[in-house]
C-alpha cells in the first residue's frame, strides 16, 4: 500500500506550478528516504513533466477521476500544506474524498525553525 499526498498546483503562473512541483518533489523524497520512509503517490510528481511537455494543463475538475482512481487504492491522505493549499480545490476535492472512503488524513508541512517537516494527524 501506499500514501497519497495532496498539494496545491494549479495556478495561471507557471512560476508557481514548477515551485510546488519541486516543494512535492522533496517532500516525497523526504517521506520515502529521510523521514518515516513509506511508499508515497503524488499526482502532481506524476502529471506535472507530461503537463510541461504536452502542454497540458487543466483545473482540479480534470483530473478528479485519476486522482479518485487512486486514492481508492492508498492508505491514507497526507495533505502538503504549500502556500494555497486551504484555499486549492484540488486539495478540498481530495480530502473530501478520503473523508468518503474514511481514509486516516495526516497534515504536513516545513517547520521553519526545526529545519523539517512535521506531520501532525488530522484524523487516525
Amino acid at each position: 500500500m501506499f500514501i497519497y499526498v495532496a498539494s496545491p498546483y494549479s495556478s495561471p503562473e507557471s512560476g508557481v506550478r514548477n515551485v510546488r512541483y519541486t516543494e512535492v518533489m522533496r517532500v516525497r523524497a523526504w517521506l520515502g528516504v529521510g523521514g518515516p520512509r513509506l511508499v508515497a503517490y503524488s499526482p502532481i510528481l506524476h502529471a506535472h513533466p507530461m503537463c510541461i511537455e504536452h502542454d497540458i494543463y487543466d483545473d482540479a475538475a480534470f483530473w478528479r477521476r485519476k486522482n479518485h482512481a487512486m486514492m481508492c487504492r492508498s492508505a491514507g491522505l497526507y495533505i502538503l500544506q504549500l502556500d494555497g493549499w486551504e484555499h486549492s480545490t484540488g486539495v478540498k476535492m481530495e480530502k473530501e474524498f478520503a473523508d468518503d472512503l474514511q481514509l486516516p488524513i495526516t497534515m504536513c508541512y516545513w517547520n521553519e525553525l526545526l529545519e523539517e517537516y512535521l506531520l501532525l494527524p488530522e484524523r487516525l
